[in-house]
């Protein structure tokens, strides 16, 4: 998993959302697993920045109304047109969340962060 993509990609620094923001509602088991990404960079000396979810939705803000996770992936792929394909339907209520849904979630951090 993550090992493997650190491994192949080298990367410089990681985003990771920051679940210890007052704002944060994620559950423990993911807490956990964002503890344990973000130790398995520092133990490689890669830099690790955490992003608030308010900050990402602040940074996405439409001129009106709020931001959404569907609002916030669609104007990412008005920024990388390549994405378009992969942005999946508007979820309804009843509705688990699509699983490339992350794909998005990831770049609005990765932007939120580079937009600081």
């Amino acid at each position: 998993g993550f090992e493997k993509l650190l491994d192949r990609f080298r990367p410089d620094a990681v985003v990771l959302e920051d679940v210890d923001a007052p704002s944060s509602r994620r559950q423990p088991r993911v807490r956990r697993l964002i503890d344990a990404l973000l130790k398995l960079a520092h133990e490689r000396g890669i830099a690790v920045y955490t992003v608030a979810r308010t900050a990402v939705l602040t940074c996405f803000k439409p001129l009106e109304g709020v931001a959404t996770k569907y609002s916030i992936a669609k104007s990412l792929t008005q920024a990388f047109p390549e994405l378009a394909e992969r942005l999946p339907p508007p979820r309804k209520p009843w509705q688990t969340e699509h699983e490339r849904m992350s794909y998005f979630d990831a770049l609005a951090l990765a932007m939120t962060h580079a937009s600081a």
